[in-house]
Protein backbone atom coordinates (compact mmCIF):
# COMPACT_ATOMS: atom_id res chain seq x y z
CA UNK A 1 0.00 0.00 0.00
CA UNK A 2 2.61 2.68 0.43
CA UNK A 3 3.82 1.56 -3.01
CA UNK A 4 0.60 3.12 -4.18
CA UNK A 5 0.86 6.09 -2.60
CA UNK A 6 -1.14 5.49 0.99
CA UNK A 7 0.46 7.58 4.07
CA UNK A 8 1.35 4.62 6.74
CA UNK A 9 0.68 5.33 9.83
CA UNK A 10 1.45 2.77 12.07
CA UNK A 11 3.01 -0.85 11.40
CA UNK A 12 1.81 -3.74 13.71
CA UNK A 13 3.69 -6.80 11.75
CA UNK A 14 6.42 -6.49 14.93
CA UNK A 15 3.70 -6.49 17.59
CA UNK A 16 2.01 -8.80 15.74
CA UNK A 17 1.63 -12.45 17.57
CA UNK A 18 -0.97 -15.25 17.98
CA UNK A 19 -2.23 -16.29 21.44
CA UNK A 20 -2.03 -14.62 25.17
CA UNK A 21 1.14 -15.74 25.81
CA UNK A 22 3.12 -14.71 22.47
CA UNK A 23 1.16 -11.75 23.18
CA UNK A 24 2.67 -10.26 26.78
CA UNK A 25 6.07 -9.52 25.18
CA UNK A 26 4.67 -6.91 22.63
CA UNK A 27 1.79 -5.41 25.43
CA UNK A 28 3.61 -1.84 25.94
CA UNK A 29 4.91 -1.30 22.12
CA UNK A 30 1.57 -2.49 21.08
CA UNK A 31 0.23 0.24 23.82
CA UNK A 32 2.97 2.68 22.31
CA UNK A 33 2.15 2.22 18.55
CA UNK A 34 -1.82 2.56 19.59
CA UNK A 35 -0.85 6.38 21.28
CA UNK A 36 1.01 7.04 18.29
CA UNK A 37 -1.66 5.99 16.11
CA UNK A 38 -3.97 7.82 17.74
CA UNK A 39 -1.95 11.19 18.04
CA UNK A 40 -1.47 11.17 14.58
CA UNK A 41 -5.24 10.48 13.52
CA UNK A 42 -6.18 13.70 15.72
CA UNK A 43 -3.19 16.14 14.20
CA UNK A 44 -3.94 15.03 10.77
CA UNK A 45 -7.06 13.10 9.88
CA UNK A 46 -7.07 11.50 6.92
CA UNK A 47 -10.49 10.91 5.03
CA UNK A 48 -10.34 7.25 4.64
CA UNK A 49 -8.40 5.05 7.47
CA UNK A 50 -7.36 1.10 6.42
CA UNK A 51 -7.17 -1.38 9.03
CA UNK A 52 -5.55 -4.53 8.10
CA UNK A 53 -6.31 -7.63 10.31
CA UNK A 54 -4.52 -7.89 13.92
CA UNK A 55 -8.30 -7.28 15.77
CA UNK A 56 -6.58 -7.39 19.04
CA UNK A 57 -4.85 -4.17 18.04
CA UNK A 58 -7.24 -2.81 15.25
CA UNK A 59 -10.61 -2.98 16.56
CA UNK A 60 -10.35 -0.57 19.65
CA UNK A 61 -8.31 1.74 17.15
CA UNK A 62 -11.38 1.21 14.54
CA UNK A 63 -14.39 1.93 17.39
CA UNK A 64 -12.05 5.04 18.53
CA UNK A 65 -12.37 6.11 14.91
CA UNK A 66 -15.65 6.02 14.59
CA UNK A 67 -16.67 7.82 17.64
CA UNK A 68 -13.59 10.49 17.95
CA UNK A 69 -13.45 11.43 14.05
CA UNK A 70 -16.98 10.37 12.19
CA UNK A 71 -15.72 11.86 8.91
CA UNK A 72 -13.19 9.56 8.46
CA UNK A 73 -14.52 6.98 6.41
CA UNK A 74 -13.21 3.47 8.21
CA UNK A 75 -12.22 0.52 6.20
CA UNK A 76 -11.45 -2.77 8.02
CA UNK A 77 -9.43 -5.33 5.37
CA UNK A 78 -9.02 -8.90 5.94
CA UNK A 79 -11.11 -9.20 9.13
CA UNK A 80 -10.80 -11.34 11.75
CA UNK A 81 -12.27 -14.66 11.43
CA UNK A 82 -14.55 -14.74 13.98
CA UNK A 83 -17.10 -15.19 11.43
CA UNK A 84 -16.31 -19.17 11.29
CA UNK A 85 -16.88 -19.20 15.51
CA UNK A 86 -19.85 -16.93 15.21
CA UNK A 87 -22.07 -19.80 12.99
CA UNK A 88 -21.34 -22.81 15.31
CA UNK A 89 -24.10 -22.49 17.34
CA UNK A 90 -25.17 -20.68 20.85
CA UNK A 91 -22.41 -21.78 22.94
CA UNK A 92 -20.20 -19.04 24.97
CA UNK A 93 -17.22 -18.67 22.52
CA UNK A 94 -19.71 -18.19 19.33
CA UNK A 95 -22.05 -15.76 21.37
CA UNK A 96 -18.02 -14.15 21.99
CA UNK A 97 -17.34 -14.29 18.33
CA UNK A 98 -20.90 -12.43 17.00
CA UNK A 99 -20.05 -9.47 19.40
CA UNK A 100 -17.04 -8.86 17.81
CA UNK A 101 -18.06 -9.35 14.07
CA UNK A 102 -20.98 -6.49 15.31
CA UNK A 103 -18.08 -4.29 16.92
CA UNK A 104 -16.17 -4.36 13.63
CA UNK A 105 -19.94 -3.82 11.10
CA UNK A 106 -20.84 -0.85 13.87
CA UNK A 107 -17.68 0.80 13.35
CA UNK A 108 -16.62 0.55 10.03
CA UNK A 109 -18.00 1.82 6.90
CA UNK A 110 -16.38 -0.91 4.74
CA UNK A 111 -15.37 -4.39 5.21
CA UNK A 112 -13.53 -6.00 2.80
CA UNK A 113 -13.99 -9.93 2.95
CA UNK A 114 -11.24 -12.26 1.39
CA UNK A 115 -13.23 -15.17 1.82
CA UNK A 116 -16.56 -15.47 -0.08
CA UNK A 117 -18.37 -17.24 2.92
CA UNK A 118 -16.83 -14.90 5.33
CA UNK A 119 -18.49 -11.89 3.31
CA UNK A 120 -21.71 -14.04 3.29
CA UNK A 121 -21.29 -14.30 7.17
CA UNK A 122 -20.59 -11.05 8.29
CA UNK A 123 -23.51 -9.76 5.43
CA UNK A 124 -25.95 -12.19 7.39
CA UNK A 125 -24.84 -10.63 10.90
CA UNK A 126 -25.64 -7.13 9.83
CA UNK A 127 -28.80 -8.44 8.39
CA UNK A 128 -29.54 -10.09 11.86
CA UNK A 129 -28.71 -7.37 13.61
CA UNK A 130 -30.75 -5.12 12.21
CA UNK A 131 -33.19 -7.33 12.42
CA UNK A 132 -33.19 -7.59 16.16
CA UNK A 133 -30.96 -4.65 17.90
CA UNK A 134 -31.80 -0.71 18.22
CA UNK A 135 -31.72 1.89 15.81
CA UNK A 136 -28.51 3.11 17.45
CA UNK A 137 -26.53 0.27 17.42
CA UNK A 138 -27.31 -0.98 14.19
CA UNK A 139 -24.32 -1.73 12.22
CA UNK A 140 -23.55 -0.15 9.18
CA UNK A 141 -21.02 -1.43 7.46
CA UNK A 142 -20.81 -2.39 3.71
CA UNK A 143 -19.28 -5.96 2.80
CA UNK A 144 -17.97 -6.20 0.13
CA UNK A 145 -16.08 -9.51 -1.20
CA UNK A 146 -12.52 -8.62 -3.05
CA UNK A 147 -10.82 -12.04 -2.73
CA UNK A 148 -7.54 -13.03 -1.27
CA UNK A 149 -4.31 -10.89 -2.46
CA UNK A 150 -2.77 -13.96 -2.84
CA UNK A 151 -4.01 -14.45 -5.84
CA UNK A 152 -3.20 -11.47 -7.67
CA UNK A 153 0.10 -12.62 -6.57
CA UNK A 154 0.17 -16.95 -7.26
CA UNK A 155 -3.08 -17.39 -9.07
CA UNK A 156 -5.57 -20.68 -9.17
CA UNK A 157 -2.51 -23.23 -10.55
CA UNK A 158 -4.02 -23.44 -13.95
CA UNK A 159 -7.63 -22.14 -12.98
CA UNK A 160 -8.67 -18.51 -13.98
CA UNK A 161 -8.07 -15.93 -11.34
CA UNK A 162 -10.93 -14.94 -9.27
CA UNK A 163 -12.89 -12.09 -10.63
CA UNK A 164 -12.48 -10.52 -6.92
CA UNK A 165 -8.87 -8.39 -7.47
CA UNK A 166 -7.39 -5.35 -6.33
CA UNK A 167 -9.15 -3.63 -8.66
CA UNK A 168 -12.27 -4.08 -6.81
CA UNK A 169 -10.56 -3.30 -3.65
CA UNK A 170 -9.70 -0.04 -5.16
CA UNK A 171 -13.21 0.85 -5.94
CA UNK A 172 -14.83 -0.47 -2.56
CA UNK A 173 -12.68 1.83 -0.94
Amino acid sequence: MAREGVRIIGDSRRISSVGITAALPHLFPALWLSRAVKADLKSQPPSVAVFIDYPGFNIPLVKWVSRRSPQVKVVYYVPPNEWMLSQFGSGVVARLAGRRVRKILQASDVVLAVYPQESDAYAAASQQATDTESADALPHAKVQYIGHPLLDTVGRRGRPRDTASKSSARKAI
